[in-house]
């Protein structure tokens, strides 16, 4: 029987309704949390969860770490949809620990207390994937096996929709900061899989409207050979593909995580490691240190550095420690802005936070003008200190023909005052004594000794003094004398740091010992192998010592090395057996992307103008004549001047390269370059290469030059019909190959040869390793100008 209100029931039940919907309305105004870090996680056996947890994956889980139930659990009482403490099994009820358990882990454990992370993952075991894909999914699964069938029933039918459903779920709590993918042994063989990735990728950032510069992908690495894994070829045929079609990616190495007896699965372990190697990159991608030593890591694993600590061009290097963050500064010579300042929580992976100066000077040879340049020069080997809450840096530059003290309080934000004086005291090391006096220390082979002005304005009359006649007799007749000095005090004795190359030796290790900064001094050869030289001493908060020092590898550059310290007889012992051991008992690196090498999509928010760290210009940059904000998320480079040749140009934009093997692509708009103008991507040292537009006669060509000869040659021109274009340069320097390879494309899918191999080599004229440039001058006419859409590193070729 229909049931009728009465005038009194009514308003209550009307009022009641108003209710509801306002808490509704209100509800659907709550803020997504965005400390509250989400990863989509899918693939196949591995990602599912396969390994049985041991006591130690037994133990209480870390509220903070978070999974979204993608299937109905009644065991477990969880609901789809709902949030869970992350306890295995993270997915579906039948199965059981994955890497997903130990990434998320590691992950809360070396994020700040106030951040959360959750995890949503849909993952099917044995499954090709197509399985993802929203056109190919349905054929597919069709076709597949009755029990797999059965897995995807529990997601009705359609993996790839249910990890959206829930991801949408998750996006009113937290934010979208990362996709994990484990999949490949029923593609192992598929060339096309790359791609289909980045269509599922592609879906993912379009249906849930995500950024992808926001969002990496992470793809482990099959089952290794090392461990007998039937698919291992996939790991260097297949696998390496993907961040060349897919930017944002990025491969977690499988070497060394130990597997089942059958040729497919990681054991427990191997799933506590592989977790944990997804979550150090992921840590590094978005800024946050991490530490072995926070309670995330699986047991009976070693996790060691590999020597070179950074791979790429980090010469001269300096080191601090403050608590337990050490800082390190480093020369960059002629670029803009100077003397990079690096931190880092492990002494392996670093970050650029800040530069001394903007600007050296405001001159011709610095502003690249009146044909004057400073290739090779502007400031040399930095030192820098910590003293009475006040970071100061210090070095020198042949240009201007003065000694540079830099001093901040906020060695991260600044700003650094300046201060300047005459003349040029090479290869200085600053040092605060215990009874405050400040000294300066510089030269080659007869090394000198001054006192600073308290002020720092220059140095104190009547103090400059010979600290060591020849510092370099204790390593006999040499070609290169001592320099390089870095001055320590340990244990109330002196040690002073200088390297020497013997005559018909290598680069070596020089240490002078004094009981008083005044002397006498005692000499002995430190270290003397791989020609691994040039540097300082620096303590761990546990007393581990070490020894940064530099190799000059090719061009690459100059290539950072830490070696062991041990204390013998009041002096520090360097090496193993006297050797520059390969590993180290440190974190192991997770790559220079992004902390010193990094990409750029150039859209910034609301307007900021600036670079990030990770750019520097080839010399003082025209800021009239460059823009991030004049066409949104494009880099624009203005021709304001002619110039006769490429490196007398000014304005171009680098990073560095970094070995073993890497490469950069940019796509670039050409539709406003005028005649006489060129533009594009560079391989930059004084033997250069480039590949780009010109403009001749109103018409658009493709060039490659090449100028291993030191005289550039125009290796070949192709006539250019569209606007935009795609140019990548892959740089191989293994084992010291030291070859530069030019690409462009039309679609960014196809890429095709131009011109020649550049065969690079590290000259001092430049000093410096090959970097990326993005460049446009113009040899005609001014007004003119490129954009650059994106510029994409990666480590793969």
């Amino acid at each position: 029987m229909k049931r009728i209100l009465d005038l009194k029931t009514k308003p209550l039940l009307i009022l009641a309704l108003v209710l509801i919907i306002a808490q509704g309305a209100f509800a659907q105004k709550k803020k997504p949390d965005p400390k509250f870090f989400i990863y989509l996680c899918f693939g196949q056996s591995n990602m599912e969860a396969g390994a049985r947890p041991e006591d130690e994956d037994k133990g209480p889980v870390n509220a903070r770490f978070q999974m979204l139930a993608a299937v109905d659990n009644p065991k477990l009482e969880r609901k789809m949809g709902n949030w869970y403490v992350a306890e295995p099994p993270i997915n579906r009820p039948q199965n059981n620990m994955g890497p997903v358990d130990w990434f998320g882990r590691t992950m809360v454990a070396n994020l700040p207390a106030e951040y959360r992370v959750g995890v949503i993952n849909v993952s099917v075991a044995g499954a090709k994937i197509e399985l993802w894909g929203k056109d190919s999914y349905k054929a597919y699964l069709d076709s597949e096996r009755k029990w797999m069938q059965d897995i995807c029933k529990q997601y009705n039918d359609n993996p790839y929709q249910r990890l959206v459903d829930m991801a949408k779920i998750a996006q009113q709590d937290g934010v979208i900061k990362g996709i994990l993918l484990h999949q490949g042994e029923s593609n192992s063989t598929d060339p096309e899989w790359p791609s289909k990735v980045k269509a599922i990728y592609n879906n993912l950032m379009k249906d849930l409207k995500l950024k992808p510069k926001n969002v990496p992908l992470l793809a482990g690495e099959l089952k290794s050979k090392e461990e007998h894994g039937v698919c291992y070829a996939f790991n260097s045929e297949i696998l390496p593909n993907l961040p060349k079609v897919l930017p944002n990616s990025y491969i977690i190495s499988s070497k060394g995580v130990k597997g089942t007896p059958d040729q497919f699965h990681f054991n427990t372990q191997g799933m506590r490691e592989f977790g944990r190697r997804y979550a150090v990159k992921m840590l590094a991608l978005q800024g946050f240190p991490y530490s072995e030593n926070k309670g995330s890591k699986p047991s009976a694993v070693t996790y060691q550095a590999q020597n070179p600590i950074i791979h790429a061009d980090v010469p001269d290097m300096s080191m601090i420690r403050v608590g337990d963050t050490y800082y390190m500064s480093s020369t960059t010579m002629h670029m803009s802005p100077g003397v990079p300042v690096m931190k880092s929580k492990d002494l392996v992976n670093w970050q650029i936070i800040s530069y001394a100066y903007d600007t050296l000077a405001n001159i011709g040879a610095t502003n690249l003008t009146n044909g004057k340049g400073m290739y090779g020069k502007g400031s040399w080997a930095s030192s820098i200190r910590y003293v009475k809450d006040t970071y100061y840096i210090s070095t020198f530059a042949q240009t201007t023909n003065q000694t540079y003290i830099f001093s901040t309080k906020d060695i991260e934000k600044g700003p650094w005052k300046v201060h300047s004086f005459k003349p040029s005291l090479h290869d200085n090391t600053i040092f605060f004594d215990d009874n405050g006096h400040i000294y300066l220390i510089w030269g080659a082979g007869k090394l000198n000794i001054a006192e600073v002005k308290e002020d720092l304005s220059g140095l104190k009359e009547g103090t400059e003094r010979v600290l060591i006649e020849n510092a370099s007799t204790p390593a006999g007749p040499v070609m290169l004398n001592a320099e390089g000095s870095q001055l320590f005090k340990v244990g109330g004795k002196y040690y002073l740091f200088n390297i020497c190359w013997p005559r018909g030796g290598m680069r070596t290790v020089l240490i002078h010992r004094a009981d008083q900064i005044t002397g006498p001094w005692e000499g002995r050869v430190a270290l003397q192998d791989l020609g691994v030289a040039q540097g300082g001493l620096i303590d761990m908060p546990d007393g581990t010592w070490y020894s940064y020092l530099f190799r000059d590898y090719g061009s690459v550059g100059r290539i950072p090395y830490l070696v062991p310290v041990k204390w013998v007889d009041g002096w520090p012992v360097l090496g193993v057996d006297g050797k520059v051991p390969e590993t180290l008992n440190l974190p192991a690196s997770t790559g220079l992307i992004p902390g010193i090498v990094n990409s750029d999509e150039f859209n910034r928010e609301k307007g900021d103008p600036a670079l990030p760290l990770v750019w520097q210009w080839n010399h003082n940059p025209d800021n009239s004549l460059w823009s991030v904000t004049e066409r949104k998320g494009y880099l624009r480079l203005k021709t304001g001047r002619i110039d006769s040749s490429f490196v007398k140009s000014r304005n171009t934009l680098t990073q560095r390269t970094f070995g073993p093997v890497c490469s950069g692509s940019v796509l670039m708009d050409a539709s406003n370059m005028k005649d006489g103008d060129f533009a594009g991507l560079c391989a930059l040292q004084s033997k250069f290469g480039q590949v780009g537009v010109k403009m001749v006669d109103g018409k658009r060509s493709i060039f490659m030059v090449n100028a291993e000869t030191l005289k550039p040659v125009e290796v070949e021109s192709i006539p250019l019909t569209q606007n935009s274009i795609y140019f990548k340069i892959a740089f191989d320097f293994k084992e010291k190959k030291d070859i530069a390879n030019f690409f462009y494309s039309l679609d960014g899918k196809t890429w095709t040869a131009i011109g020649s191999p550049l065969h690079m080599e590290y000259r001092l004229d430049h000093f410096m390793g090959y970097r990326f440039g993005l460049f446009n001058y113009a040899t005609q006419n001014t007004g003119g100008y490129a954009d650059f859409d994106y510029f994409h590193v990666s480590d793969q070729m």
